[in-house]
């Protein structure tokens, strides 16, 4: 699985990465470095995006802009793992 989604020369895998990691806004947060365990457990990032203590608004409430970056990071890693899933079944049946 970690061959299929992170190292297989195919350049579908390399392109798909790429394109995703440049969606990513970079004024909001570095692309977090991907792992297998990252992709597994992509469906939690809202929660895990960034380490630290929540940043909090003048209010003094948990600040909405970390979970709107965690909810990114999930939609553009599983997209990505999924389609590069699907293309490679595609090609190897």
């Amino acid at each position: 699985m970690e061959h299929i989604l992170l190292k297989c020369q195919e350049p579908a895998v390399r392109i798909i990465w790429t394109h995703t990691k440049q969606a990513w806004p970079t004024d909001l947060l570095e692309w977090p470095r991907l792992s297998l365990g990252l992709i597994l457990e992509s469906g939690c990032l809202t929660n895990k995006i960034e380490n630290g203590p929540r940043p909090q608004n003048e209010n003094g409430l948990n600040n909405p802009k970390k979970k709107e970056r965690g909810r990114l990071a999930t939609i553009l890693i599983t997209e990505a793992a999924h389609l590069i899933w699907v293309l490679r079944c595609e090609r190897v049946i």
